[in-house]
């Protein structure tokens, strides 16, 4: 037996999102799955008499090269759901080869189907419930593999002593399925949603008490009014507007507008890349940003190399020593250093940035050994409890690790600097050629060339940096060894 009635019904909608779309074009022809899921709950609910406390919105999505179009449009539906705070589950759409009919030899074509979306579902409701976040599960669709999650909420309400409900609402309602009036029976009630009349009414059933229709006339209003607006309400504010002028090449989100980000988005680029630097003290020739000078290059050879990516902006402030008594570079002017708790608190919110965006994989890289303890400890943390479900971090240490400051590679590249040993600071001072020479490639002002050349001292560790040009040929090689080291270990990542 469960707990009494309670006065307050906080419930949870569940929307599957293919499903309830093709029930209500079977019901009376909607046209395309633009309906509001959170409008749709609200309307369910205060029918009802519950509090709605959340909707989840469950979908597959085509994949880019398979379906565009139908690609890019979820991509943007799923998009403005959550900045209406609907959270939202996807799945890649898998593809069954079938032999096309017709006379003759006719060629297969790949019939897409989804899969994952109705254990999702039931994972999340069995779940909330024994978690004691809702008294209601209204499931958004009319699928009867859910019978199994209806006998789980009984079992957690006599297990708890709780009053929980499940309920299915849909847009039709046709003769019910045994095992449906079986979960009536168990204590779980159906509610059945009809669409079809343009006036609210009962509907004849041997459970008609939890039956009630909603007109075709409103999900249409609430499919067609589902927008998000602005604060003038301009048509350019809607998520889904269409970019009114071509996109700009760059990899960088700080240098695209928000069109152009939500359109990478949904033309594929799912990986956002996090890279730390610093603000830290290296020696008399070279800029206290250094790391991040380093990253501006590194970053966009890796993005583009993968294809797929855009960088964010690069976390310039992170863990350099104690402020009080000052430690480690913090004894420098110039210095600027967070505390461990603070950086992997700002890691953590920009993961969610980017989740909140779109973004299914976070690549994260940092150019200093000091932020490596960070890094590792938020990835970690977020993937062995998800706050945005199917996204994932990877931090690949081997970005900094691997052939640390390029020890060997210069070497192949005919540089030899003194003394001979594996030091970030070689020769007693916080530089080396590995960082001059990338950061040629973006700023030579970054390593005082002209004020190093008039003082005649151009050169790094026994190496000159004269010719510049060669230096800067010798960096983009380094750059393009760093970034085969990070995508191998990151494609490594996505494969576990």
């Amino acid at each position: 037996m469960g707990g009494p009635e309670p006065g307050v019904k906080r419930a949870v909608s569940f929307v599957d999102g293919q499903n309830l779309y093709h029930h209500a074009k079977a019901a009376f022809g909607h046209p395309a799955p633009n309906y509001d899921p959170r409008a749709l709950a609200d309307a369910v609910c205060e029918r009802q008499g519950f509090r709605n406390v959340g909707v989840r919105f469950y979908t597959g999505v085509p994949l880019v090269h398979k379906d565009p179009k139908w690609h890019g449009f979820w991509r943007r539906r799923l998009l403005r759901m959550r900045h209406r705070g609907i959270e939202t589950t996807e799945r890649p759409l898998h593809y069954r080869r079938v032999q096309a009919p017709g006379a003759g030899s006719p060629k297969p074509i790949e019939i897409p189907q989804e899969k994952g979306i109705d254990v999702r579902i039931s994972l999340d409701v069995v779940r909330l419930a024994s978690e004691g976040n809702l008294d209601v599960a209204i499931l958004f669709s009319q699928d009867q593999d859910f019978e199994e999650v209806a006998r789980e909420i009984r079992r957690i309400a006599a297990r708890q002593r709780r009053w929980i409900k499940i309920a299915s609402a849909f847009p039709r309602a046709p003769p019910l399925p045994a095992a449906w009036v079986y979960a009536e029976r168990i204590g779980c009630g159906w509610i059945g949603v009809s669409m079809i009349r343009a006036l609210i009414q009962p509907i004849t059933s041997r459970i008609a008490e939890s039956l009630f229709v909603v007109p075709r006339s409103l999900f249409l209003v609430l499919g067609l009014t589902a927008g998000c607006g602005g604060p003038q309400d301009h048509p350019w504010n809607a998520l889904d507007a269409e970019r009114p002028i071509a996109a700009f090449d760059s990899v960088f989100i700080e240098e695209l507008t928000w069109m152009e980000v939500r359109d990478r988005i949904a033309d594929g680029a799912t990986t956002a890349i996090v890279a730390t630097g610093g603000i830290e003290q290296n020696g008399p020739y070279v800029v206290t940003g250094k790391h991040n000078v380093v990253l501006r290059a590194t970053t966009e050879a890796i993005a583009r190399r993968l294809g797929n990516a855009l960088v964010a902006p690069i976390i310039k402030l992170v863990p350099e020593g104690d402020h009080d008594p000052p430690t480690g570079h913090m004894g420098f002017p110039g210095t600027f250093s967070l505390t461990q708790e603070t950086f992997e608190m700002v890691l953590t919110d920009v993961a969610r940035s980017l989740a909140t965006s779109g973004f299914t994989d976070i690549l994260m890289i940092g150019d200093s050994g000091g932020n490596q303890r960070g890094m590792a400890n938020v990835a970690e943390h977020w993937n062995a409890d998800p706050p945005h479900a199917g996204v994932r971090l990877h931090h690949v240490p081997e970005y900094y690790r691997e052939d640390i400051w390029s020890f060997e590679q210069l070497k192949e590249l005919g540089i030899h600097q003194e003394p001979d040993v594996q030091s970030a600071s070689r020769a007693g001072i916080h530089d080396d050629y590995h960082y001059d020479a990338i950061m040629a490639t973006v700023d030579p002002g970054s390593i005082r060339t002209r004020e190093r050349r008039d003082a005649g001292l151009f050169e790094i560790n026994g190496v000159p940096l004269d010719p510049l040009d060669q230096t800067i040929s010798n960096g983009q090689a380094l750059v393009a060894r760093r970034a085969e080291i990070t995508i191998a270990a990151f494609r490594k990542s996505l494969e576990e």
